[in-house]
Formats: C-alpha cells, structure tokens, sequence
C-alpha cells in the first residue's frame, strides 16, 4: 500500500510555495509568463526526457497559446530559456553552453505538474491547506522539543 505523503508531495509543496513567490515577484515579466506556459504545455505534451528544445520549436510551442504576440516571443524567447536552465528544471543539450538547445529534466516535469495543478482551485487549495498545515505541525514539533528541554532543565536543577 502506498502511503499519500511522500517525499514526491513535500518536493511539490516546496515547488508550490517557489511558484507563489515567482508569481508575486515576475507577474508583469513577459519570460516568466512564457516559462509558466511552456512547462504547463510539457506537462501534457512532452513524453521523453530526452528531447530538447530548440529557439524555433519553443517559439511555435507558445504561439499555439495565442498569449503571445510575435514581437514578445522574438525578443523574450532566449531570456526565458536561460531562465528556465537557472531555476534548474532545464539543462543545456549541449556540453557547452548553447542557449538556444535546452531539454526538460526531472525536476522541470515535477515543476510543470505543480504549474498544471495550480490552475485548478481545488487543487490550489489543497496546495495551500497542506503548507499551511506543514508548518503548523512543524511548529507543534519544535514548540514541544523546546518544552521537554525546559522541563528536563527544571528536572536537573
């Protein structure tokens, strides 16, 4: 029997919690828009870890979206796939760096499932409901070491 809490769902939750912080940080920045919707697309789409991701593939990937005008994907395309390697969900293809050829790792699929989940409110919620209770175990946990060390001084003295 599988257990529900695995160490997969702490990584998700940790992930959660990235991408709240980068939706606040980077909500009016085009790339991470982009980043945001090409992970969502790999999520469904992209089956073999292996591929990679050239300039003009990415840039036919979200014009499909139609959130993007031709302008946006020329000029922010690259910054977004530099972005994408830097968060550590893609690498570069190549040995050396090549900007332009990068392909999906593990952590950028687990990455574009969060990205998926969050567009659904339950899901969302969930998310939330879980950080939230995360932490407040994780307080209840401290608070009561911290009170069995006072209470053992107490004892000694």
């Amino acid at each position: 029997m599988d257990l529900p809490i695995t160490p997969k769902f702490f990584k998700k939750l940790e992930l959660f919690q990235g991408l709240r912080r980068l939706d606040t940080r980077n909500k009016d920045h085009e790339e991470w828009k982009m980043e945001k919707e090409f992970l969502f697309w790999a999520h469904e789409n992209h089956f073999h870890l292996g591929t990679y991701f050239n300039t003009p593939r990415i840039i036919e990937i979200l014009s499909r979206s139609n959130k993007f005008t031709n302008q946006q994907l020329s000029n922010h395309t690259l910054k977004m796939m530099q972005n994408t390697v830097e968060h550590g969900w893609a690498e570069y293809f190549m040995t050396q760096p090549k900007y332009n050829d990068i392909k999906i790792n593990r952590l950028g699929i687990l990455m574009a499932e969060v990205i998926f989940d969050s567009n659904s409110k339950l899901k969302r919620c969930f998310y939330i409901i879980f950080s939230v209770a995360t932490w407040i175990i994780f307080g209840l946990t401290i608070l009561a070491l911290v009170l069995g060390v006072i209470h053992l001084i107490i004892l000694i003295i």
